[in-house]
């Protein structure tokens, strides 16, 4: 069943994982683009 406490928790962990997949591309981009840069 749906319910506002369900629906609260689902809410913070679509958000933390949208905050810890923000923060893992904001991490690796930098390296990649190091990366990429000798080839270019």
């Amino acid at each position: 069943m749906f319910t506002k406490e369900n629906g609260k928790k689902l809410v913070v962990v679509v958000v933390g994982c949208l905050i810890a997949l923000a923060a893992h591309q904001a991490f690796i981009a930098p390296k990649i683009a190091a990366r990429m840069k000798p080839k270019a």
